[in-house]
């Protein structure tokens, strides 16, 4: 991973506490070069802005710490590649945001082709029915070439995540905290998976822990990178919505799924249509609203993990016993084609059924 100075620079000063996004993004603006920077005392440095009691460290602190040297051994390590905003892998979307990202770290890899990309959010509590439409809404995108895009948080983004993988498709996930501090407890094999199958993303510094205030910034991040905004499940005060605000400002679009309308956990999206966002109920509503024809079937009667796809996962199931099983050897028990099988697998361990073993083998948990 080759980091040049200005790029160490940046590291090391997005790590400055009390820094933040738009003070980073200021400084790398208004000088040429960082360095003197870090030959600042502290009191010099605070300076430099206008309120900022919550500037505890020097930049020169953090370089005299060993904090960034650490960073980097960690990135290396953990396979995070930091993307700055003047590089070609930097997401085009981005650029003309307000307050983008002057460098995000990327575990796995982003595509020019996610420039197709849909955003779904909403409720973390939300109910069995919200699950269904995000995880179907997500796999048929996916399906049709579309990159999905969410927040990696329990309930409708972690299910919109779940979708997309199980079609083998692409998917983002923006995280509000950096690769140390994994929100939520209990995310880290989906991260993974997410690496594998698309990005997971973040403009936090691993030691970042998921502060409530990061969410809202984050959510500029998910709208941004996406073509459109689809909201399954939100109460009246969700962060789903602080997502539909950004997406307006950006100018992309915005879609909501009716939800029961004494439902509580839908207050909120179902206001969204009222206000003039586009009903969805199936992904073609999505695809057609953004010009795309699709070319996969698409049928809300047919939903992933479960029939027929739950009939298949049954037979894996079956297929794997007690012991353990290669790949091949599961599609020829059950008769399931090698394309379709990497979807139900992932699925299984998805669900903390199946675990995959080293070379291409797997078990019951």
């Amino acid at each position: 991973m080759a980091i040049n100075a200005k790029e160490r620079d940046i590291i090391a000063l997005s790590m400055v506490p009390g820094i933040g996004a738009s003070r980073l993004m200021r400084l790398v603006d208004k000088f040429d070069s960082l360095r003197p920077l870090f030959d600042m005392s502290l009191p010099e440095f605070k300076e430099l802005f206008t309120r900022n009691g919550d500037i505890t460290a020097s930049p020169g602190d953090i370089l005299r710490s060993g904090e960034i040297a650490s960073e980097i051994s960690f990135m290396e390590a953990a396979g995070i590649k930091p993307v700055f905003s003047h590089d070609g892998e930097y997401p085009e979307a981005l650029r003309n945001i307000d307050q983008p990202p002057i460098m995000l770290f990327s575990k796995g890899t982003m595509i020019v082709d996610d420039i197709r990309a849909v955003a779904i959010v909403g409720a973390r509590m939300c109910t069995a029915y919200g699950l269904r439409m995000a995880e179907k809404l997500a796999y048929d995108l996916a399906k049709n070439g579309i990159t999905v895009v969410s927040g990696l948080a329990k309930g409708i983004d972690q299910a919109s995540h779940r979708g997309a993988l199980m079609a083998g498709g692409r998917t983002i996930a923006v995280m509000g905290s950096g690769f140390r501090n994994i929100y939520p407890d209990g995310a880290q094999k989906m991260v993974d998976m997410i690496a594998s199958n698309g990005a997971v993303l973040t403009e936090y510094h691993s030691n970042m822990k998921p502060l409530a205030f990061n969410f809202p910034a984050r959510n500029r991040i998910i709208s941004g990178l996406s073509r459109g905004v689809v909201v399954v499940e939100a109460g009246e005060r969700s962060g789903a919505l602080i997502t539909v605000d950004y997406a307006l400002e950006q100018g992309r679009d915005v879609f909501a799924v009716p939800g029961c309308a004494d439902n509580r956990s839908s207050r909120g999206s179902n206001k969204l249509i009222q206000d003039g966002a586009k009903l969805v109920t199936s992904a073609r509503d999505i695809l057609e609203e953004m010009g795309i024809e699709a070319y996969e079937h698409v049928s809300l009667n047919e939903s992933p993990g479960r029939t027929p796809e739950g009939e298949n996962e049954k037979r894996v199931i079956r297929a794997i016993g007690s012991g353990e099983i290669g790949f091949d050897l599961i599609s020829e028990t059950t008769g399931i084609e090698t394309g379709a099988l990497p979807g139900i697998l992932i699925g299984l361990e998805l669900k903390n059924i199946v675990r995959a073993l080293p070379g291409a083998r797997y078990a019951l948990k």
